[in-house]
């Protein structure tokens, strides 16, 4: 057994820890397999650090005479398990006479060098093939270990991206739904009310354009007050193709909308994840909203177009003969969208 081993016969000093083994002691523990660590295994530890040595022998009783031969150097070794953040791996493994010893630390495993050494100078002897399977096997563990965190990782990073992946869907969704509103309030609805303004003006300067023209052409007053009443009419076109102007970019933004709502459901598709309740519907609504409003705004253009062809028709037909100097020509047609 360890405790027949750890006499006087040999001691061994190295940097404060005491090691007392006597390789020639002939133990009972002898016969015990290096193999057989079962039940035949016992661990110490130094308390505080983390070095601990496991040893396969007879039981606790050699690991508790091996902890007392190792405390009467300064360190405290004890049988009561010491927990570490650190990571342990081996630092040598000893054997003298059927017992092993292998010595495991964590950090720059100083202690556990000089258990090593300690061990050495007792008479025992490195196994190095025992060590070199032990590495192998750490390495195996430490390999599966980085494996395993690489893989942890790199499902952790997939769920955030699929996470941004959604809310970026549901984002642009909700900003296509808003952008594409025709319902009171929203951007399209605004643009389509700034043309009804502009005609509801149009109108109104057309209905002037007729009373001024029925009044008396002495010294061609009708026909000046007439003409200055259809370029009224004329700027109220030009109001109206401004209008143009903005619906075509409230438009172009809600066809970026749906570009961008695509663009998400496809990436969703490739991330594997299912697609967007409601996206397809919104890009639908989008499409016939742009129609309406295109339709609306249309019939906005047709109506003032021809309030000013009325309005320079009522005014240059009373500027004529000597009031011929007066009459315009009809101004170009507002284009359709």
């Amino acid at each position: 057994m360890i405790k027949a081993w750890l006499t006087a016969c040999c001691v061994a000093a190295t940097a404060g820890l005491v090691l007392a083994a006597c390789s020639s002691a002939g133990s009972s523990g002898g016969n015990s397999s290096p193999d057989a660590v079962g039940a035949t295994s016992c661990t110490i530890y130094d308390a505080g650090q983390d070095a601990r040595i496991t040893v396969t022998s007879g039981g606790q009783a050699e690991c508790a005479e091996l902890a007392k031969s190792l405390s009467s150097g300064g360190s405290f070794w004890t049988a009561q398990p010491v927990s570490t953040s650190d990571p342990l791996s081996m630092v040598c493994v000893m054997e003298d006479d059927g017992n092993v010893a292998e010595v495991i630390d964590g950090g720059g495993q100083y202690i556990g060098q000089e258990v090593c050494s300690g061990f050495e100078s007792s008479g025992w002897t490195e196994d190095t093939q025992a060590e070199d399977q032990i590495r192998q096997q750490e390495q195996q563990a430490a390999n599966a270990q980085a494996s395993a965190s690489a893989a942890a990782a790199q499902a952790r990073a997939t769920q955030q991206q699929d996470s941004q992946d959604q809310q970026n869907a549901q984002d642009d969704l909700s900003t296509l739904e808003s952008d594409a509103s025709l319902s009171s309030g929203s951007t399209l609805s605004g643009d389509l009310s700034s043309f009804s303004g502009d005609l509801s003006d149009a109108a109104a300067d057309l209905a002037t354009t007729k009373s001024d023209a029925s009044q008396s052409n002495s010294y061609c007053s009708a026909s000046d007050d007439a003409e200055g009443d259809a370029e009224d009419v004329e700027g109220d076109a030009e109001d109206v193709a401004g209008d143009v102007e903005d619906l075509q970019a409230d438009i172009g933004t809600v066809r970026t909308d749906m570009a961008n709502l695509k663009g998400d459901l496809s990436t969703l598709s490739s991330d594997g994840l299912p697609t967007l309740p409601g996206a397809t519907a919104a890009i639908r609504n989008a499409r016939a909203n742009i129609a309406s409003a295109i339709s609306s705004a249309n019939g906005y253009i047709s109506t003032v177009n021809s309030d000013v062809s009325q309005a320079y028709s009522i005014a240059n037909g009373i500027s004529t003969g000597s009031c011929a100097s007066v009459a315009q020509a009809t101004p170009a047609a507002v284009p359709d969208m």
